[in-house]
């Protein structure tokens, strides 16, 4: 099994969403930073599954939330969470290298 890492910003991401989750109702943010991990436990598993969206960096859409999950599979093959991004921004305005 691969293992994964989160990108600093990435981290941020995922904070800065549950919180605005959470004042949305309680709990929501909390099952926000779930939905979040089971779909990275999936990208885990298969990461070759889901699309490249730019150069090397694929693309997992999140379907309870309207979220996608950019990542990079490295070349010890770990995979790298680079940024949780909300599906109406554009990938052409994210760059995170």
């Amino acid at each position: 099994m691969r293992n994964f890492i989160f990108h600093p910003i990435a981290d941020t991401e995922i904070q800065q969403a549950a919180y605005y989750y959470e004042r949305q109702r309680k709990n929501l943010g909390e099952e926000f930073i779930e939905e979040i991990y089971q779909y990275v436990e999936k990208i885990v598993e298969n990461p070759f599954l889901y699309p490249l969206a730019l150069n090397n960096v694929r693309c997992c859409i999140v379907k309870r939330f309207p979220y996608k999950i950019l990542f990079q599979i490295m070349k010890n093959e770990e995979i790298q969470i680079l940024g949780i991004m909300h599906q109406h921004r554009q990938l052409s305005n994210w760059n995170r290298h």
